[in-house]
């Protein structure tokens, strides 16, 4: 009995991780106020964003998925924009990101790690690669499978972390709390004179 209880147990957290499906998303954030022209040198078996399976399948595969970044709900401002070049034979293509912009280069569900040694040469100038354990792309969540390796483009200064969710409603003022405040620093300074 324990055999099949074990049997049961195994199939049971197997199809439980094929349902969450683990996914790995890999995005370029531009969080200056200039437009940035994103060259992507990709290795061999690259999944294309438009390419992936399941939900993340958009059948896009001339262009690549953009959000807003200063809008508080992300999702509201997703576009797709088409890529400026693309050569199949020298594995690459670039596209224009724009400021406060954050662009989604892979998108693979049933995937827990992106596609590694992946390259992107921002306006001609620097030159970032994707590896494992590397310090440019930050991953979240950190501890769990999948998640998202992104590349934050700013001025100088360290990145802001942004949750991407919507805002959290803030409390009414409590006035009669106040009032009860002031008449209590009142009366105790009245009986101190």
């Amino acid at each position: 009995m324990t055999i099949k209880y074990l049997i049961s147990l195994i199939l049971l957290s197997t199809v439980c991780l094929i349902s969450c499906e683990s996914s790995a998303l890999v995005a370029i954030s531009n969080e200056t106020a200039t437009d940035r022209r994103i060259k992507v040198i990709y290795p061999p078996k690259f999944m294309f964003p438009g390419e992936a399976i399941g939900r993340g399948q958009t059948g896009k595969r001339d262009s690549i998925e953009t959000y807003d970044l200063e809008l508080e709900d992300i999702y509201q401002g997703r576009k797709f924009i088409p890529f400026i070049s693309r050569d199949t034979v020298a594995r690459t293509y670039s596209f224009v990101l724009k400021a406060n912009q954050r662009a989604i280069v892979e998108s693979r569900f049933l995937a827990y790690t992106p596609t590694y040694k992946q390259i992107f040469i921002i306006d001609d100038v620097d030159t970032i690669k994707l590896v494992r354990f590397g310090k440019h792309f930050e991953r979240r969540p950190k501890l769990m499978l999948g998640g998202t390796w992104e590349y934050y483009i700013t001025d100088g200064q360290p990145p802001k972390r942004r949750a991407y969710h919507q805002p959290v409603k803030q409390k009414e003022p409590d006035h009669l709390g106040e009032i009860l405040d002031i008449l209590g620093e009142g009366i105790s300074n009245a009986s101190k004179q």
